[in-house]
Order: C-alpha cells, then structure tokens, then sequence
C-alpha cells in the first residue's frame, strides 16, 4: 500500500467538497450525525474498559499496565471529560476483603509528564530545599502499627479505606514486626517485585506490576515471599515528626527498606537527575520506577488530606507509551525480507515526535487484528524504533491491510509464512546487494560503507561476493565523490581479513534462515568444508543436535544455489577457509557469552573460540560448558539458567588466561 494511499477514515474526516449532494445542507447534517454517532460509540466503548479494567485490577488479575490504563482514562477524559465513570477511577470496588480506614489519606498526587508542567509547579512553590524520592512502579500499601507492633497491612483502596491484607503482607519482605518505643501511626510504601524474581520464578507473566498486584490478592497469600515493601512516608500519631528527613531516618533505623532520596536545591538540577536516573539508571534497579516524586522537607499534614496534595508533585519520566491512529503501512525491503512498518498519527514518546512504529511480520498484523484507521498504543521503552503493542479499538470503517504478493525488484511472487514475507527468488537483485552488505557487516570491513557499495552496484561493478576482491582502486575513484585515500584504504580492510571459518563463509552468503552459527554446529559434527556438506544428506545432518530437517534442507539447498558463487570467491585465492584447531586448548569445551565484554568484541571472542578448537553457543543448556560473563552475580536469565544446570559461570579475564594457557 502506498505511503499517499487514502483510507476509509481519512474520507471520512475529510471536507465535503469532493462530494455533490443534491441537498448540500442535508449531506452535512447526514455527515454530522454520523461523526457524532462513532464519537459516542468511542466514548461508551471507553468507559466499558475502564470499567473492566478497574475491576480486574481489584479483584482478580489485571491484563494491562497501569500505563496503558491512563492511556485509556486520558483519551476518555479529551473526548468526554464529563464523563462520570472518570469519577468512579480509582475507587475500590475490591469484595474480597475486609476494609479498613487509612491513617495516612493515600490520594492521588499530581503529575507532570513534561517539564513544562514541573517548572510550572516549581513557581508556586518555592522550598529552600527540594526532597525528591523515587517514584515506586508498586502496589501501594500501608503499614499501620500499634504501640509498635504491626497491626494492618492495607492496600490503597478508594485512598480513604482499603483492603485488609495483613496476612499477606506478613509474608513479604521488608516489614518489620516490632518497633524501636511505643510507635503508634502509620507507614507508606510499595510492594514491588524484584527484576531478579520475575526473571527466575514468574517470566511467563507480563510484568513485575502485574504480578505483584495478582499475588497481593490471592487468600492463599501464596507468592507472598516473592513481594518487598519499600517505604516513603510515615505518620507518628503518638509524637509526629518535625520534617521529612526525621521521618526517613526513623524508618531507616527501624529496619525498613526507604526508597532512594535527594536534597535538591532547585528545579534545574532536578531535571538534570531526572535524565541521568531515566538514561542510566532506571534500567540497573533491582525494581520499577516510573519517575521522581518532589515535595519540600517541611511536613504539611493538611495538604496530605487533599484529594489532590499540592505541595507534592509526581515528575514522570517521559511517556513511554501513546494512543494513536493508524494511517497506512509501508513495507521496508530488505535483501528478501519484507517488513511491514506502521504509519501512524505523530505522538510524542520518550521526547521525540514519532509518526513510525515497527509491526515486525504479517503475523502480528493478523494477532493484533490490526487495521487501516485503528486506534493503537505506541511503545517506547529501551527499544529505538518504537513498536505497535496492541489495538484499542477497530470501527466499522477501518479497511484491512494489504500485503503484497509480487517482489517489486525481480517480479517473483512472494512466499508469506506468517512471521516471514520474502522473495525466494536466489538472484533476486536485490537480495544480491544485500547479500554484499551482509558480507561486508559479517567480516565487519572498516571504511567500506553501505554508500560505496551501492555505487559499485548500480554502476555494475559489483554483483557477486567474489567481484568485490577483483576491485581496483580505479573502479572507486570512477564513482562520484571517492578519493584515491578513501578508496585505497577501503580494499586495504577488505583484502586485510583473508582466513575465515566455514560458518562465517556460509553465513556471510545470507541463505534464508541459516547463520554462522548453526554452519559452526554442522562443522563440529565433521562436515568442515563445502563438498562434506554438499555431499551430505538431509537425513545426515538433521541428527546434528540443534539442527533438525527443516534446517538441515535450508542448508542443503542454500549451499545448491549458491555452491557456484562460493567456489568462484575461493579461486580468487583472497579469502580461505581456516582449519580448526585440533588439540588447541578449548578442543571438546563449548562457551557461550552474555553481557558486554571490555577487552574483545563478542565477534572477536567467538571467532577464537573455533580457532582454538572450541564450540561457540548461543544459549544455556546443560551440555555447556562455560557462561561468560564480567557480572557473575547478575540474577539475568542466561546467569540463572547456568547457575540451575550446574554450568561454570567464568568471567572474561578467565576466558582470556584459558585461551593464552
């Protein structure tokens, strides 16, 4: 589908001049009607999922993030802000327990998402300090105690009562029993689940939020011990505290876990903290934050009963996630593959106006019945192309997406498996300068940018791997703007790496689905060249372990096609292929890496390996040898994994001294 093609709700929102009524006024009204008809079936459908959602929050499992849940009260509020469901969010229709008052009102506080809107609050109030706390991604809980002894465990509720959960908060970490003297009041915080947890016990769930909230809830309390409770206020009813840094360093000696705090002196460095915590922070916590919460260190017992406290302010850290309307698709060729990207309505997400947004395969166009004019939530977290998460509503004009059928370059018709749309045309042109790209990346050539290799392409220099080694220095100079240095020193890197493994060869040849990777497998079983695997059958090497049929006739047929090619790059005796190592000293012992090396590049450690006769793999299994990683401690999955199975977890250093023994 073009980029300019219209759809059923662009016409729809579109002037009437392009119609010609009989009765111009009577179109209109018709048109009128109609538009005020689909706004009225948004808002109902609206207040239906928020209804829904709320109830799921409180009494069973909830399936959306609390973001996306504000996504959809906002779009509610901007299209009916009378709307009274909005006043019903965030009231506790929980049933399950037993309510109990709060001591400490837990209300809603304000929140700024852009720094506009901080800088707004910061000239109203002006403190000669700034206390600034993380802003908990949790389940807000109160910890109520009785001449020191906890007595309630509440969740939020309404923020006037709450659900007694007292049994399930004994279970979790972080709450003290017993208190230093006779403390009679109350303490706030967050259950959270730890990153660490989540990964190890709950991965198949959607987010530690998610399943913090479901374990909560559950009369059995089972999970209970996964929780922590990190705390941020308190209320000593019996002798109140003088500010808030006398109350943070009583929670603190009394043994609770006190979410992070700063003294600022103003707003400009607390912007700055804002960035640094959300670029390079936020993502090594052990828990979820969403933002930084800013009050001043004097106490304000009054504002704290407001239904909206206002001498408190939640700065959040840019939004993440957006609701906006899907336009039209656009289909990115690359090599054979084509991937659908979305055109949507500009959002702003993460600080940047976004109008595209990746839908990955047709598959997932197909699971999230998404369509030409639906609404969608737009996603970006760590990711830098944002991505389509889910739809949110499809009317009965939205117009489904066409996916083509014919290749554009060479006019084969296209293969779609669902998670895969590509040519399967082998000398499609343009899977063969994608081919070269691929070559150039995969040998990681310095200096012989995408830009050079296009030029040499459509000038026809190019169109095989081996054209490239038959290059001169007077076929770059001929293109427009190469100089005799740049081109010099782009065949310089190019002829420099002249022995390669069998895996990087055929990887490098880009066959459909068959990597450097699982060529490295098929040569550790014996079949170390190209005429041994030509000679091979399907059945042979889908014994490989890690291999299986489907693979094994990729690799088979990939090698058929392309054989001819291979062989004409080796008689240009400028690239071979390196024997490995028999007896080196990782001969019979496999590695596999994980987390960032500092003295080699993963490619680099890969590559020595197979030159010391050893076997690179991509994940854990129990017949791994070593994990290497520069963090050993680290709770991530591959860690845990190994730790599991019993797999020696060695660093990089260790790695080296192994290679250099």
């Amino acid at each position: 589908m073009s980029k300019n093609s219209n759809n059923n709700l662009d016409k729809f929102f579109r002037s009437t001049k392009s119609v010609k009524p009989k009765s111009p006024k009577k179109k209109i009204s018709e048109v009128t009607q109609v538009a005020e008809k689909k706004q009225n079936e948004r808002i109902s459908f609206l207040q239906n999922e928020i209804l829904r959602h709320q109830d799921l929050y409180y009494n069973k499992e909830p399936e959306i993030s609390d973001s996306e849940f504000d996504l959809l009260v906002n779009k509610l509020h901007k299209l009916a802000p009378d709307s009274p469901i909005l006043k019903l969010v965030g009231k506790d229709s929980s049933k399950m327990y037993e309510k109990i008052e709060h001591i400490i009102p837990m209300n809603s506080q304000g929140k700024a998402n852009e720094v506009s809107e901080f800088l707004a609050w910061t000239r109203k109030h002006k403190y000669p300090q700034y206390l600034v706390q993380y802003k908990l991604d949790g389940i807000s809980v109160e910890l109520q105690y009785l001449n020191g002894k906890l007595k309630h465990g509440i969740s939020r509720g309404d923020g006037i009562k709450g659900d007694d959960i007292t049994q399930n908060v004994l279970k979790m970490n972080g709450v003290p029993k017993v208190l230093n003297g006779n403390f009679t009041g109350a303490v706030r915080g967050e259950i959270v689940m730890y990153h660490d947890i989540f990964e190890r016990k709950y991965s198949d769930q959607k987010n530690c939020r998610n399943t913090a909230s479901g374990i909560t809830k559950r009369k059995s309390g089972e999970g209970c011990e996964d929780l922590n409770i990190i705390v941020y206020n308190a209320r000593n009813i019996s002798s109140p505290f003088t500010d808030e840094l006398e109350k943070i360093a009583w929670m603190e000696a009394n043994g609770f876990s006190v979410v992070p705090q700063k003294i600022m002196k103003n707003a400009d460095k607390i912007i700055i903290y804002r960035t640094e915590i959300h670029e390079n922070l936020r993502n090594s916590l052990q828990y979820d934050i969403d933002g930084l919460v800013i009050k001043g260190t004097q106490i304000d017992w009054e504002d704290m009963k407001r239904h909206h406290p206002e001498k408190q302010i939640a700065l959040k850290f840019p939004l993440e996630e957006a609701i906006s309307i899907l336009r039209d698709v656009e289909w990115s060729q690359s090599g054979s593959v084509f991937t659908p990207i979305a055109i949507i309505e500009p959002v702003e997400l993460m600080g940047t106006t976004v109008q595209r947004a990746s839908l990955a395969n047709p598959d997932l166009i197909e699971k999230l019945n998404l369509m030409i004019g639906s609404e969608v939530i737009v996603v970006k977290r760590g990711e830098i192309i944002p991505k389509i998460m889910k739809v949110v509503y499809n009317s009965d004009i939205c117009e489904k997406i066409k996916i083509p059928e014919i290749c554009p370059a060479c006019k084969e018709k296209l293969v779609n498996e669902s998670t895969r749309l590509y040519c399967p045309n082998v000398s499609c042109s343009e899977k063969d300068l994608h081919r070269l790209r691929k070559w150039i990346k995969k040998l990681e050539i310095k200096n012989f940018g995408e830009k050079l290799l296009e030029q040499l392409f459509n000038e026809g220099k190019i169109r095989k791997i081996a054209d490239l080694y038959r290059l001169k220095v007077s076929d770059i100079t001929a293109l427009e703007r190469q100089g005799i240095r740049s081109a010099e020193k782009a065949l310089n890197n190019l002829f420099a790496v002249n022995s390669i493994s069998l895996g990087k060869l055929i990887g490098g040849f880009d066959i459909e689905g068959i990597g450097e990777t699982i060529i490295d497998l098929v040569a550790d079983a014996g079949f170390d060249s190209l005429e041994a695997i030509k000679n091979a059958s399907i059945g042979d090497l889908a014994k490989i372990e890690g291999i299986a049929e489907i693979n094994a006739q990729k690799i088979i047929e990939g090698i058929e096609k392309l054989e001819s090619d291979m062989i004409e790059l080796l008689d240009t005796n400028k690239i071979t292929i390196e024997k490995k190592v028999k007896g080196g000293n990782f001969s019979g012992k496999s590695f596999c890496f994980t987390g960032k090396l500092t003295e080699i590049t993963r490619n680099e450690a890969k590559d020595l390996v197979i030159s010391l006769g050893g076997q690179f793999r991509s994940g854990v299994t129990s017949k791994l040898d070593f994990l290497v990683t520069n963090d050993p401690g680290s709770g991530s999955s591959k860690n845990t994994k190994a730790r599991d199975l019993g797999v020696e977890i060695i660093t990089e250093s260790e790695f080296l001294e192994m290679a250099h023994g």
